[in-house]
C-alpha cells in the first residue's frame, strides 16, 4: 500500500440567494492506495500551483491557509458575534461562477444565459457528485467560513 502526499479536488458550487456560485476547493491530502487521481501541481514549483484548470475549464484559485474575523456585530442576527477563524489547510477556489457551458455537461436541460443561477441546493451537490466521478477526485460544497475567508481575502480586509 503506497502512501503519499496528493492535491484532492474539493467543492464545486454554492447556492446564494437563489444563485450558483461556483466554489471550487483543492485540499492538500494524504490517500492511501486506491484513492483518486491527483491534480497535477505546476513542474517547476516545490508547491502548489498558483492556478490549476480542470477537465471542464474552470480556474481554480490557490488560497493560502490561515486566521481572519468572522461575522459582523452591524449584520444580520446569525453573523454575530465576530470571532477568529483558522483555516487549518491550503486550498483551490473557483475564480469565477459556474457557466452554462460548464453545467451543461451535466445538464444538457438547464436553461440560462451565462451563469448558473436558481438551481436547488440538491442540484448543487449533485453538480459536485459528477464533477467528483469525472474528475476522479472530491468535489464539495465549500464551507460558511472558507467562502467568508476567500470573499475578506479579495476585498482586502486587513484584520485577517
Amino acid at each position: 500500500m503506497k502512501t503519499g502526499p496528493t492535491l484532492l479536488v474539493v467543492a464545486a458550487a454554492i447556492l446564494l440567494i437563489g444563485i450558483l456560485v461556483a466554489a471550487l476547493v483543492i485540499r492538500r491530502a494524504r490517500l492511501v492506495g486506491g484513492g483518486p487521481a491527483a491534480m497535477p501541481m505546476a513542474a517547476s514549483t516545490s508547491g502548489p500551483a498558483e492556478v490549476l484548470t480542470n477537465t471542464i475549464g474552470m480556474r481554480l484559485v490557490h488560497v493560502e491557509a490561515g486566521t481572519f474575523t468572522m461575522g459582523d456585530d452591524y449584520g444580520d442576527w446569525d453573523e454575530k458575534p465576530i470571532h477568529k477563524v483558522t483555516i487549518s489547510q491550503p486550498f483551490y477556489i473557483q475564480e469565477a461562477k459556474v457557466t452554462v457551458d460548464q453545467y451543461h455537461q451535466f445538464d444538457p436541460s438547464y436553461l440560462g444565459s451565462r451563469y448558473v443561477e436558481g438551481v436547488s441546493w440538491y442540484d448543487a451537490v449533485a453538480f459536485c457528485d459528477w464533477l467528483s466521478q469525472r474528475e476522479g477526485a472530491t468535489y464539495r460544497l465549500p464551507t460558511e467560513a472558507e467562502w467568508e475567508y476567500v470573499f475578506k481575502k479579495a476585498k482586502g480586509v486587513q484584520d485577517m
